[in-house]
């Protein structure tokens, strides 16, 4: 997914809009794992920047009971038993990203972005794939008129943090002060489970020190979502 995070962005304006079906990361047991939700998370950034093209998208699979023999599918969105349901790390990406979003996307120009090789499943090396350089950092950003809030979303894969300095050019006035929504992992395959159903979720936090242009280090193995005010 991150290496295709992009795609959007080339399409034809003038053909047919995109419905995207049934579409994830396919890594983790029984439910997805960090690393599939950092896949996820970059390939919402893409759909949300070209969201003028992308007009709906279908996340599958979703719900697995994760009693032995209960399951059909590996890497769902949702586990279950009879008693109990846990998000996976892709849900809450996925629930960041549905919650925080304004009604008109922030065009962003960017430099020095991080890369990374793409990690090969068996089935590609078998297949005798050779590992193409991506992003290793992923970024959309939408504005809310009516509340007049900034959404920065920033997906970070790699293993250390990331220091990036944000310009607003055009914003008008800005808050000095904010909210980021922080889901990190110490490591790609951390999950949740049925027995610790929140050991991943995402942290709400006040920001200081915002304006017009200013730097911020985003944590290894995270998804963040900055939130902005402005005049």
């Amino acid at each position: 997914m991150e290496v295709n995070a992009g795609q959007y962005d080339r399409y034809d304006r003038s053909g047919p809009r995109v419905f995207v079906g049934e579409w994830a990361t396919r890594e983790g047991f029984p439910t997805t794992n960090f690393n599939a939700a950092l896949g996820d998370a970059a390939w919402m950034t893409g759909m949300e920047r070209n969201s003028d093209l992308v007009i709906m998208s279908c996340y599958a699979p979703l719900f697995v009971n994760v009693n032995p023999g209960g399951m059909q599918w590996k890497s769902d969105l949702i586990g279950y038993d009879a008693l109990n349901s846990f998000g996976s790390p892709s849900y809450y990406a996925q629930k960041m990203f549905g919650t925080h979003i304004g009604d008109s996307v922030i065009k962003i120009t960017a430099e020095n972005i991080p890369t990374q090789l793409q990690k090969l499943t068996a089935k590609d090396s078998a297949a005798g794939a050779h590992p193409k350089t991506a992003d290793a950092l992923f970024f959309v950003a939408t504005r809310d008129s009516r509340k007049k809030l900034v959404y920065l979303k920033i997906v970070n894969t790699q293993s250390v943090g990331q220091a990036v300095t944000i310009d607003l050019a055009g914003a008008g006035k800005t808050s000095r002060n904010g909210i980021e929504w922080v889901l990190k992992a110490n490591g790609p395959e951390e999950t949740n489970s049925i027995t610790e159903p929140q050991k991943l979720i995402p942290v709400e936090s006040p920001v200081k020190g915002l304006g017009k242009t200013f730097t911020r280090t985003f944590p290894a193995y995270s998804i963040t979502v900055l939130q902005i005010g402005f005049q």
